[in-house]
């Protein structure tokens, strides 16, 4: 066989296009490219605001080592 490099991917392949892209093809002609792509935007590219808000909430949530360490020594206020 020839030895070609994958169309999508740059692999080295026999076809065209590898397995794993003949697969994603398989998945495209299945469901719709727009519905693939909206998918993937959404579990892959992702909006920096929701992360934001997320990181935001995490970081109010839990304590570390060096905020517990500054809440030791502040002094209490009578």
């Amino acid at each position: 066989m020839w030895g070609y490099k994958c169309y999508m991917c740059d692999t080295d392949t026999n076809d065209y296009l590898c397995e794993n892209c003949k697969q994603i093809k398989r998945i495209a002609e299945l469901y719709g490219i727009d519905t693939v792509r909206k998918c993937c935007d959404e579990i892959f590219v992702r909006d920096a605001e929701p992360i934001n808000k997320r990181t935001e909430v995490v970081s109010k949530k839990i304590i570390t080592r060096s905020q517990k360490d500054k809440e030791e020594t502040k002094p209490k206020n009578k």
